[in-house]
């Protein structure tokens, strides 16, 4: 039983990296502003062509929100 789990530990030992084209909704994104340890996540809420939407509790806004990259294609 484990009661609660760091986004780290998520990755380090339940994740394997996609390629952007893999990429699905539901998929859980890692996020990091250091190589050593992940500080963050979200789940990926939409695909469209040219981003990826994720939704996330941001530290910054204080708020569930949503967030959206730009693919590299």
């Amino acid at each position: 039983y484990v009661d609660d789990i760091t986004m780290d530990a998520m990755y380090k030992y339940n994740s394997y990296i996609l390629k952007e084209e893999e990429v699905e909704v539901g998929d859980i994104v890692f996020i990091t502003n250091d190589n050593n340890k992940i500080t963050h996540g979200g789940l990926v809420f939409n695909i469209t062509e040219s981003t990826v939407v994720f939704i996330n509790a941001s530290s910054f806004y204080g708020k569930v929100s949503l967030d959206e990259w730009s693919k590299n294609s």
